[in-house]
């Protein structure tokens, strides 16, 4: 992302949409900035519209094996930035 806090994918400490996080290509501007957690929570925010979408969730029961959670991460993101745009 952008600004003169970044380093690599990350910008004053918050990660930005990349491949690497999946977060790239679901509508989030250049500006936007989160992180995705290992149990399947994320927060990300759109600063300049003044938008935040948190997904709380416990992925990891009752097993870590599933990967589903990263598919609805990416389909909840995508509904979110194309429901208030």
């Amino acid at each position: 992302g952008p600004g003169a806090g970044n380093l690599g994918s990350f910008t004053f400490g918050w990660d930005t949409p990349s491949r690497e996080n999946g977060m790239a290509d679901l509508g989030f501007s250049e500006q936007a900035g989160g992180m995705n957690g290992a149990t399947g929570c994320s927060l990300w925010l759109e600063p300049y519209e003044g938008l935040s979408i948190i997904l709380l969730s416990n992925a990891v029961h009752p097993t870590r094996g599933s990967r589903k959670i990263i598919g609805f991460r990416q389909d909840l993101h995508r509904a979110v930035l194309k429901m208030v745009r």
